[in-house]
Order: structure tokens, then sequence, then C-alpha cells
């Protein structure tokens, strides 16, 4: 079961400004965090990727805790003397999770 967060709950929206290469990450209208290309060589490419990374953080921890939740069930089915530390456990998870994890993954690699 997912844990109540202290974090500013999502979504994460990225707002470009590319004159200025640079990207605002807002929420609930608040500032979570900038991302500043810093360097000439680093292009407004570089920094958008930076910022769609940190915009889905919250949908990541999310996704992230669902497969974690799934594990610790089906370890719990199963008494400790009968697992053998060799062989990987299998876990379930709803394919409607696993098509989730996929879009996410996607929306966080700027895709």
């Amino acid at each position: 079961m997912a844990q109540e967060t202290k974090h500013t709950s999502g979504p994460w929206k990225v707002k470009l400004e590319p004159r200025e290469i640079n990207a605002t990450i807002n929420a609930r209208g608040l500032c979570i965090a900038q991302v500043w290309s810093g360097q000439k060589e680093v292009t407004m490419e570089v920094v958008e990727a930076n910022a769609c990374l940190i915009a889905k953080s919250p949908k990541l921890l999310e996704m992230l805790e669902i497969f974690v939740d799934a594990y610790n069930f089906k370890a719990n089915e199963i008494p400790d003397s009968d697992l053998d530390p060799e062989q990987p456990k299998h876990i379930m998870v709803t394919l409607g999770d696993l098509n989730k994890a996929r879009r996410i993954i996607k929306e966080a690699r700027g895709i």
C-alpha cells in the first residue's frame, strides 16, 4: 500500500522557456523546480528532457510502489523456508498497470 506523500501532489507540468534555455516544473500554482542549461553546450532539448523526467517523478514513484506492493504480496504468499534466493520470484501486475508504467516511462523520457 502506498504511503501518504509529503511532496506536492501532481500532476507536475513543464513550462519551457526557450529564449532563456530553461524550464520550470509547476504544480498547484507552485514552482516545484527549475531546470537551467548552465552551459552553452547544453541544448534546449536536454533541458526539456531533464524537465520531463523531473515532472514525472510523482507518477514514477506511484508505479514503483505498485510494483513493490505486488512483489510484497506475492512474497507474503510463500513461506520464507520455501524460497530459493537463487530463483526469481514472479509477480503479477495487471495489464493496465503495466501499460500505465510503459506510458509514464515514455513521458518521463520525453517521447
